[in-house]
């Protein structure tokens, strides 16, 4: 999956935040949250961005990787004691 189809996953809000531009952001009053510097708020937009990426493949990726490792091992701890009861 992409980083572009992870983005469009999100929620409306989580959608809406991410569509946000610097006009958005004049029009809002909300510059001040960026020390009225356009730059901080592109970066700030990457950062969010990049972290709601990180997220998701961390949810949806890596952890059902580990759990189907700790299954496994949970599985071969199993049926070595099946096996010493035999």
């Amino acid at each position: 999956m992409s980083d572009k189809q992870i983005l469009d996953l999100g929620n409306d809000n989580v959608k809406r935040m991410m569509k946000l531009t610097w006009k958005d952001i004049i029009k809002n009053n909300a510059t001040d949250n960026y020390d009225n510097d356009e730059s901080k708020f592109k970066v700030s937009q990457k950062e969010f961005k990049d972290s709601r990426i990180e997220s998701w493949k961390k949810l949806y990726i890596q952890m059902k990787k580990d759990r189907v490792i700790g299954m496994k091992k949970s599985m071969s701890r199993l049926q070595n004691k099946l096996d010493s009861l035999i």
